[in-house]
């Protein structure tokens, strides 16, 4: 599995579409550092996670449109979406373990 690059142009068929739940970060890791803490971490998120979801980030910067339809106000905001819903939401910087136990909760 890898992590997908988000764009305003493919979100709808990558997320919305996804036959899986999606996690779709919002950043910007050219100037925001919990963004660098929490981009860094997310190839030990996506081990322990494994295939249950599929993982993507995108960029605020180079594309605003998806955030704002979505309400984003703060970075990194993370999504996580079922079914081409937005089902549950969190910002910051977290750990590995704390995005596992978020995402499973979210789903159950």
């Amino acid at each position: 599995m890898a992590i997908d690059k988000l764009t305003d142009e493919n979100f709808e068929n990558e997320v919305l579409k996804s036959d899986k739940p999606y996690l779709a970060i919002f950043s910007a890791t050219e100037w925001c550092n919990p963004c660098k803490m929490l981009h860094q971490s997310l190839p030990e998120f996506e081990q322990k996670i494994g295939d249950l979801i599929k993982i993507g980030e995108l960029d605020i910067d180079s594309s605003p449109n998806t955030p704002t339809r979505y309400s984003c106000r703060s970075v990194p905001s993370i999504f996580l979406f079922k079914a081409g819903e937005a089902v549950a939401t969190t910002t910051g910087a977290k750990t590995p373990e704390d995005l596992v136990s978020w995402v499973k909760s979210n789903l159950s």
